[in-house]
């Protein structure tokens, strides 16, 4: 059986222009926290959401799969690093040399 859920959230949002017929668009987003706006984003209010909860919801699965995400950009990130070593190395045995 499928189950509901509801959160209270705090809306804001922000004005873009529209290049296509001059005019503008909103996009908003929905935050725990009623911040105050920054300039660019402003307060509109605070907004109950339901929502359906998928029957096969493993949030376990969920949160391996960005686990190995930030595993993936972790090791990319080291590893640009490395070469950015290997190359200084690199350097500094040709100036010896």
């Amino acid at each position: 059986m499928q189950s509901t859920g509801t959160i209270n959230l705090h809306l804001y949002a922000k004005e873009y222009p529209n290049y296509t017929d001059g005019g503008t668009h909103m996009s908003f987003i929905a935050l725990h926290d009623d911040k105050q706006g920054d300039g660019e984003w402003f307060y509109v209010g605070q907004h109950e959401f339901t929502f359906d909860l998928p029957e096969d919801l493993d949030p376990n699965a969920e949160r391996i799969k960005a686990l190995k995400q930030e595993r993936n950009r972790v090791i990319a990130e080291s590893q640009k690093q490395v070469t950015q070593i290997d190359q200084r190395i690199q350097e500094l045995l040709a100036i010896c040399a």
